[in-house]
């Protein structure tokens, strides 16, 4: 059986059947996680590389969405963070 003590996130509410069902899953779906990884890098690097274009400097609105962008990435970063965790094997 796996721990759920370091995947809190991932097993929150899932009991039973639903967690092996569940491990099973994710287990399963190791490829498809590693590509949705390298989707969110990508748009992670095309926020920065906007982010750096000059017109937003000069925008009135530039302190909103520099914070807009901030919250964007550290939001993907999160996403990414939950697909690469290993399950502990407890």
């Amino acid at each position: 059986m796996f721990s759920s003590r370091h995947n809190s996130k991932l097993f929150r509410g899932l009991e039973g059947d639903d967690l092996k069902h569940f491990i099973a899953s994710y287990q399963s779906g190791r490829l498809a996680r590693e590509q949705l990884v390298e989707v969110l890098k990508d748009k992670i690097n095309q926020v920065v590389r906007e982010d750096e274009n000059v017109k937003k400097l000069s925008s009135q609105n530039y302190v909103l969405e520099m914070a807009d962008s901030i919250g964007y990435r550290r939001a993907l970063r999160e996403a990414i963070t939950l697909m690469n965790q290993e399950l502990d094997n407890g």
